[in-house]
Protein backbone atom coordinates (compact mmCIF):
# COMPACT_ATOMS: atom_id res chain seq x y z
CA UNK A 1 0.00 0.00 0.00
CA UNK A 2 1.09 3.56 -0.63
CA UNK A 3 2.03 5.63 2.51
CA UNK A 4 -0.35 8.51 1.32
CA UNK A 5 -3.13 5.55 1.34
CA UNK A 6 -2.59 4.72 4.93
CA UNK A 7 -2.38 8.13 5.61
CA UNK A 8 -5.97 8.54 4.19
CA UNK A 9 -6.81 4.96 5.82
CA UNK A 10 -5.46 6.24 9.42
CA UNK A 11 -7.20 9.65 8.83
CA UNK A 12 -10.34 7.55 8.51
CA UNK A 13 -9.66 5.22 11.80
CA UNK A 14 -9.33 8.91 13.69
CA UNK A 15 -11.84 11.32 12.28
CA UNK A 16 -14.66 9.02 10.69
CA UNK A 17 -14.11 10.54 7.19
CA UNK A 18 -10.86 11.23 4.99
CA UNK A 19 -10.31 12.40 1.00
CA UNK A 20 -7.28 13.01 -0.71
CA UNK A 21 -7.23 16.40 -0.34
CA UNK A 22 -7.52 16.18 3.58
CA UNK A 23 -4.04 13.67 3.37
CA UNK A 24 -2.42 15.76 1.44
CA UNK A 25 -3.05 18.40 3.74
CA UNK A 26 -1.99 16.12 6.83
CA UNK A 27 1.63 15.37 4.80
CA UNK A 28 2.31 18.70 4.23
CA UNK A 29 2.08 19.38 7.93
CA UNK A 30 3.70 16.53 8.96
CA UNK A 31 6.44 17.61 6.50
CA UNK A 32 6.72 21.32 8.00
CA UNK A 33 6.73 19.70 11.70
CA UNK A 34 10.11 19.70 13.34
CA UNK A 35 9.06 16.67 15.86
CA UNK A 36 6.58 14.04 16.41
CA UNK A 37 5.44 15.92 19.40
CA UNK A 38 5.16 18.79 17.23
CA UNK A 39 3.36 17.16 14.44
CA UNK A 40 0.75 15.61 16.97
CA UNK A 41 -0.12 18.97 18.52
CA UNK A 42 -0.30 20.30 15.19
CA UNK A 43 -2.82 17.45 14.40
CA UNK A 44 -4.81 18.21 17.53
CA UNK A 45 -4.56 21.73 17.35
CA UNK A 46 -6.53 20.73 13.62
CA UNK A 47 -9.34 18.78 15.05
CA UNK A 48 -7.83 15.18 15.32
CA UNK A 49 -8.71 13.76 18.63
CA UNK A 50 -6.25 14.63 20.93
CA UNK A 51 -4.65 11.69 22.80
CA UNK A 52 -2.88 8.17 22.04
CA UNK A 53 -4.22 7.56 19.14
CA UNK A 54 -2.97 10.87 17.15
CA UNK A 55 0.10 10.58 18.85
CA UNK A 56 0.19 6.91 17.25
CA UNK A 57 -0.68 8.27 13.90
CA UNK A 58 1.75 11.46 14.21
CA UNK A 59 4.61 9.03 15.45
CA UNK A 60 4.41 6.07 12.42
CA UNK A 61 3.51 9.25 9.95
CA UNK A 62 6.58 11.59 11.18
CA UNK A 63 8.71 8.10 10.47
CA UNK A 64 7.09 7.06 7.39
CA UNK A 65 8.12 10.70 6.08
CA UNK A 66 11.76 10.76 7.30
CA UNK A 67 12.59 7.57 5.32
CA UNK A 68 10.53 8.43 2.13
CA UNK A 69 12.86 11.71 2.42
CA UNK A 70 16.14 9.75 2.36
CA UNK A 71 14.91 7.62 -0.47
CA UNK A 72 13.33 10.34 -2.82
CA UNK A 73 16.92 12.37 -2.85
CA UNK A 74 17.20 12.37 -6.51
CA UNK A 75 13.71 12.68 -7.35
CA UNK A 76 13.98 16.23 -5.60
CA UNK A 77 16.72 17.19 -8.23
CA UNK A 78 14.48 16.34 -10.52
CA UNK A 79 11.91 18.14 -9.63
CA UNK A 80 14.31 21.12 -8.87
CA UNK A 81 15.24 20.42 -12.71
CA UNK A 82 11.43 20.31 -14.03
CA UNK A 83 11.05 23.78 -11.67
CA UNK A 84 13.93 25.51 -13.21
CA UNK A 85 13.18 24.64 -17.03
CA UNK A 86 9.25 25.37 -16.12
CA UNK A 87 10.34 29.01 -15.07
CA UNK A 88 13.01 29.69 -18.26
CA UNK A 89 9.97 28.48 -20.27
CA UNK A 90 7.89 31.10 -18.44
CA UNK A 91 10.58 33.78 -18.74
CA UNK A 92 10.85 33.02 -22.34
CA UNK A 93 6.77 33.67 -22.95
CA UNK A 94 7.23 36.43 -21.04
CA UNK A 95 10.38 37.80 -23.00
CA UNK A 96 8.22 36.62 -26.08
CA UNK A 97 4.95 38.81 -25.10
CA UNK A 98 6.80 41.61 -24.64
CA UNK A 99 9.23 41.75 -27.45
CA UNK A 100 6.48 40.59 -30.25
CA UNK A 101 3.22 42.00 -30.90
CA UNK A 102 0.07 40.70 -32.69
CA UNK A 103 -0.95 42.16 -35.78
CA UNK A 104 -4.40 43.10 -36.19
CA UNK A 105 -6.23 42.11 -39.07
CA UNK A 106 -6.69 45.89 -40.64
CA UNK A 107 -3.24 46.49 -40.41
CA UNK A 108 -2.51 43.13 -42.41
CA UNK A 109 -4.74 44.74 -44.73
CA UNK A 110 -3.25 48.02 -44.97
CA UNK A 111 -0.12 46.76 -45.24
CA UNK A 112 -0.49 44.09 -48.44
CA UNK A 113 -2.14 47.00 -50.21
CA UNK A 114 1.00 49.29 -49.84
CA UNK A 115 3.10 46.50 -50.77
CA UNK A 116 0.45 45.69 -53.74
CA UNK A 117 0.86 49.21 -55.50
CA UNK A 118 4.85 49.28 -54.69
CA UNK A 119 4.74 46.21 -57.38
CA UNK A 120 2.37 47.61 -59.94
CA UNK A 121 4.82 50.66 -59.93
CA UNK A 122 7.85 48.21 -61.55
Amino acid sequence: MEWREWVEDELHGLLGYSERALGDYVIAVARQSRSVHDLAQRLAGQGLPDGGKTLAFATELYSKLQSHAGTSRSRDSELSDYKRKEREAAEMAKKNATQYSLVEDDDVGEHRSEHSGNNSSR
